[in-house]
């Protein structure tokens, strides 16, 4: 008997709170963990289901009770870059670069532009790389460093050379007149 009391007061008790907030336009909500579910909703007509969603000129709508009063609204969001399938694009990042450096020093590098200015790195391409001079390119600029080191001494050899025999037919001439 008592169990049954009981049993009747508590349902009393709560068909009292749940018509209290039915009268006074609240809505009751109950759940868990981030997760909630109505059990009585406030004098007013929803104009769609809570949480779905839609793109309209490039615009993003989704369902929301955005004013507190129970019931669930359209609302607008614009999306800077365009909505598909109910949900807003995020920018995609378009990169451009310029050629690869020369090697030098076993690097290099080149610089890259994102041409939608998204502000993010998430995609940028590398922007310097090691490298290797191949051994003929190396044995080519090896080879102009040594002619190019090598022609002004020739060239200094040559003009040495060149003064020593003037001076030694000078030498024979002035000999030659003193005889």
């Amino acid at each position: 008997m008592k169990l049954k009391l009981e049993i009747i007061l508590l349902t009393t008790i709560l068909l009292s709170i749940l018509l209290f907030f039915i009268i006074s336009n609240k809505q009751i909500v109950y759940g868990y963990g981030g997760r909630t579910k109505t059990i009585a909703t406030p004098m007013c007509k929803s104009e769609c289901e809570y949480a779905d969603s839609y793109c309209k000129n490039n615009d993003l709508y989704i369902c929301k009770d955005s004013n507190r009063d129970g019931c669930y609204e359209w609302v607008k969001i614009e999306c800077k870059y365009g909505c598909k399938n109910g949900n807003c694009l995020k920018c995609e990042e378009k990169w451009k670069c310029s050629e690869w450096s020369p090697c030098i020093n076993g690097k290099q590098t080149r610089s890259c532009i994102d041409l939608n200015n998204c502000g993010t790195e998430k995609n940028k391409p590398a922007t310097e790389k090691d490298c290797k001079v191949e051994k003929e390119k190396k044995k080519k600029i090896e080879a102009k460093e040594k002619k190019r080191k090598a022609v002004p001494l020739g060239g200094t050899m040559i003009l040495i050379f060149s003064l020593i025999i003037l001076a030694l037919v000078a030498g024979i001439i002035i000999w030659k007149r003193k005889k």
